[in-house]
C-alpha cells in the first residue's frame, strides 16, 4: 500500500505548512521509534495501532491523551507521516473509513525528511 498521488504532500510543501503553522502533522510510528531516531518538529504521535480508537474519542479525551486538539473531518492540512510512508498510508485508509477524507500523506515520511535535511527533534 502506498499513498494516493492526489493525497500526497511533498517535502517543500510540508516545510511551508510547518513554517506557516497551518498543519496538524500526525506521526504514526511507535513512541520507542521516536525516542530512538526523533521526529519532525511539531508532530503529534498517535501510533498506528491507536489511530482508530484515538479518532473515536470525544475531543476533550483526545486532548487529554495526546496533548493536542482532535482534527475535525473537515480540517485541511492534516498530514500523516511514519518512517517510510507505508504505515501512513494504512492510517489514512483507516481514517477514511471514519469519514476523514481530506487527510493527506507525506509518502517519503521521516526517511525523506532526514534525507532532504529536515530538522529532527526528540520527544
Amino acid at each position: 500500500m502506498s499513498c494516493c498521488a492526489e493525497k500526497e504532500i511533498k517535502y517543500d510543501e510540508l516545510c511551508d505548512l510547518i513554517k506557516a503553522n497551518k498543519i496538524t502533522l500526525i506521526d504514526v510510528r511507535t513512541s520507542q521509534e521516536l525516542k530512538d531516531v526523533g521526529l519532525i518538529p511539531g508532530s503529534l504521535n498517535i501510533p498506528l495501532a491507536e489511530i482508530e480508537d484515538a479518532f473515536h474519542l470525544p475531543p476533550n479525551e483526545f486532548k487529554k491523551k495526546y496533548g493536542s486538539f482532535q482534527p475535525s473531518k473537515t480540517d485541511e492540512n492534516v498530514i500523516i507521516t511514519c518512517r517510510s510512508g507505508r504505515r501512513a498510508a494504512d492510517a489514512i485508509q483507516k481514517l477514511e473509513k471514519l469519514a476523514y477524507n481530506k487527510i493527506r500523506c507525506y509518502c517519503g515520511s521521516f526517511l525523506d525528511w532526514v534525507e532532504k535535511g529536515g530538522k529532527v527533534v526528540f520527544p
